[in-house]
């Protein structure tokens, strides 16, 4: 009896603090510059930092008139004392679906889980200068997102935060970037801009380089129409056309030896690869034979130099086997009929 009652004082004690952090929810609430009424949690007292918070009931959004634009401040005054604003808590703005513009401040250290999630209006973010920590889940739905500016000191940009925002059309990365990763979940994607400044990446026509535009990383995935990729480029980066059902045509120059044989696989709409290497190079390899193999649909016809054109087939592989990416570390099976084939090459008209 005696343990019984002690377990229900324990159930109890738990209902009541629950019950507790439901009804508070925040710590306080203020007017931003901007005339706009934030809840904050105080996250360090002698610090005095704050974080946003959502208002209402614990873990759950309250109706709100929170619209338009919304700026962060960098400090926030409440009962006469200023707080340092340094992080956007867990679903603190979540289900605000009026919000279109949000600017955050160089304060801000991390952006927490679904801060943002379901905010259907949000189009603008800004980010702050210096990269804070941001939770994969803070921008869930935010399907009218298209504007996306990184912070100019930002060394990774991890466009996979953004997967939910199928209004992106063009990004652009910022002069410190050095990783860039998850740009293949803009589905919606068109142009990839760079700064001139950035020491790693490139852009040319929309498209994603390496600074010393030898290597190819990525075409966005709805690019459409012809892709000419120009010369100088030495290597096509394995994925960097995964997606890009829309292309017609992709042009590759004579500088090109590095293509894996499966590049193209599943492009829908390509109907036309031009090589202008006047030698053939070694895509893939098969029982043990290092070859010139395509894996591509069978309305793809491949355009070489006339000259080229009896080293191309020598080279060719293009019946049913199992077939090796470059490095030897991916192979599947493919069957004939998704192999180019000898009258599938062409001389450059």
């Amino acid at each position: 009896m005696k343990s019984l009652k002690y377990l229900s004082n324990i159930v109890l004690s738990f209902a009541l603090t629950f019950c507790c952090l439901q009804m508070q929810g925040h710590d306080f609430s203020a007017k931003t510059p901007d005339g706009t009424v934030l809840s904050f949690n105080i996250t360090d007292t002698t610090r005095n930092t704050v974080e946003v918070t959502y208002e209402g009931l614990y873990n759950r959004p309250a109706e709100s008139s929170i619209s338009g634009e919304i700026k962060i401040p960098t400090t926030i005054s409440y009962k006469s004392k200023n707080y340092t604003v340094t992080g956007i808590g867990a679903s603190a703005f979540s289900g605000l679906y009026k919000i279109t513009v949000v600017e955050l401040p160089v304060t801000i250290m991390y952006i927490g889980e679904y801060a943002f999630s379901n905010c259907t209006s949000l189009e603008t973010v800004v980010f702050p200068v210096r990269q804070p920590k941001i939770e994969e889940t803070s921008f869930w739905n935010c399907r009218s997102l298209r504007d996306i500016e990184l912070g100019r000191n930002w060394t990774v940009a991890d466009f996979k935060l953004f997967r939910w925002a199928d209004s992106v059309k063009t990004i652009s990365v910022p002069e410190y970037i050095t990783k860039i990763t998850g740009i293949r979940y803009l589905k919606n994607l068109v142009k990839i801009n760079v700064s001139e400044e950035n020491k790693v990446f490139s852009s040319n026509d929309g498209i994603l380089y390496s600074k010393d535009k030898k290597t190819l990383y990525n075409c966005p995935a709805a690019r459409s129409g012809e892709v000419v990729v120009p010369d100088g480029v030495v290597a096509v980066l394995r994925g960097s056309f995964r997606g890009c059902d829309a292309v017609t045509s992709v042009d590759l120059p004579s500088t090109i030896n590095k293509l894996e044989y499966a590049e193209f696989f599943g492009m829908e709409a390509l109907k036309k690869i031009v090589i202008r290497a006047e030698k053939p190079f070694i895509t893939s390899s098969c029982d043990g034979k290092e070859v010139f193999a395509l894996k591509v649909s069978s309305q793809i016809s491949v355009y070489v130099p006339k000259k080229a054109i009896g080293d191309y087939k020598a080279l060719l592989s293009s019946e049913a086997g199992v077939y090796q990416t470059i490095d030897g570390k991916d192979k599947d099976v493919c069957i004939k009929e998704q192999l180019l084939q000898p009258s599938k090459i062409k001389k450059i008209s």
